[in-house]
């Protein structure tokens, strides 16, 4: 009787041991199956970080993908890059700052004539201080030529001080501005609203010159307004010897112009609207916006410049999920992947990049 309860709990135990092998063998299978699909998933979308040249084009579906993971990026960890490489940043001078309007909640308490206290909460806007905003910066409190991102100020001071609805007709003298980006005719009038789309969508020098020189005491006057209005909102560090940004004398640093951006975000809305369209059809025109950062739907708008004193120059804002992000680059060589690599520091999203976002 005792061989056979023996026997028998061998028996058992065997099966047991064997049950328990056959499920792990199976869990192991499954592991390594899934570990292999997604390898080569990730090296048929994106290649590898060691050897970018194994990536192979996206399709459409993927494309798109990558899309969708820029619009949830506040979310996020991480969005996969579709040429996923390093970039050192080469902008000599940047910042990135938190332009997110804060409120300040403001109780106050009265006594009615019956007795009764009453409280009423007021939300006012924080007081804005520029170093406890910065995120990421370099140097940025140089004042170095700032080249085309001169035209957002052009384009304030055209709103302050001409009339809205006066013809500016373009002349000769106009036209010989370096540069035609607008394809503007000796003859054409515009309104200031109207000339405003090829000024901050193509950067036309013509229309900088157009608004300065249709100031009604001149323009002088008109750079001379450009010079206080920036000193009036603390951009203390800005100078402006023309309306266009051919001018190396055309100066500021990224502190500044993280202000010159916050105010127009804030105060001027219409102009941010501006640099975030894409393509503008007006009588025989179509003007089609050059900034490759239009591809990304966190992208609200800005303004890039060049000149060979300047480098390449811009000065972008972008809102992911609650926050709002100004971002500035001075003296860059490659100004759009700068932008994303800056933006990855200060959010740790990695945004989607073009190996030839410049050109």
């Amino acid at each position: 009787m005792k061989n056979i309860r023996r026997q028998l709990f061998y028996a058992v135990s065997a099966i047991l041991v064997g049950i328990a092998c056959a499920a792990f063998l199976i869990f192991l299978a499954k592991s390594i199956s899934q570990h292999l699909f997604h390898h080569a998933s990730a090296q048929a979308v994106i290649g590898t970080a060691e050897n970018p040249a194994l990536a192979k084009p996206l399709s459409p579906a993927q494309e798109q993908a990558l899309e969708n993971l820029d619009e949830d990026a506040a979310s996020s960890t991480s969005v996969v890059s579709a040429h996923s490489k390093p970039h050192v940043v080469t902008a000599s001078q940047y910042l990135v700052i938190d332009l997110t309007v804060a409120t300040t909640t403001i109780s106050t308490v009265s006594t009615m004539p019956n007795g009764i206290a009453t409280t009423t909460i007021t939300f006012v806007p924080s007081p804005f201080v520029l170093a406890d905003r910065a995120i990421v910066q370099k140097d940025d409190s140089r004042a170095v030529p700032i080249a085309s991102l001169t035209k957002l100020v052009t384009a304030v001071v055209a709103q302050n001080i001409l009339d809205q609805n006066a013809p500016i007709e373009i002349t000769k003298n106009i036209l010989n501005t370096d540069g035609n980006t607008a394809g503007f005719q000796t003859g054409e009038k515009f309104s200031v609203p109207e000339i405003l789309y090829p000024l901050l969508m193509v950067s036309s020098n013509d229309a900088a010159e157009a608004l300065a020189q249709n100031d009604p005491k001149g323009r002088p006057d008109f750079i001379r307004q450009m010079n206080e209005w920036v000193q009036s909102i603390g951009a203390y560090h800005t100078y402006f010897a023309d309306p266009t940004g051919l001018s190396p004398e055309n100066v500021s640093d990224a502190g500044d112009l993280a202000i010159i951006m916050r105010w127009v975000y804030l105060n001027r809305p219409d102009l941010i609207a501006i640099t975030d369209t894409k393509v503008k059809e007006f009588r025989i025109h179509t003007w089609t916006n050059p900034t490759q950062l239009l591809n990304l739907s966190s992208y609200l708008g800005g303004k890039n410049g060049y000149i060979p004193q300047s480098g390449e120059t811009a000065v972008s804002l972008f809102q992911v999920g609650p926050k709002l992000f100004a971002v500035v680059v001075l003296g860059s060589t490659n100004r759009d992947q700068d932008i994303l690599e800056l933006m990855r520091e200060a959010t740790g999203v990695a945004y989607i990049t073009y190996e030839d976002a410049n050109n």
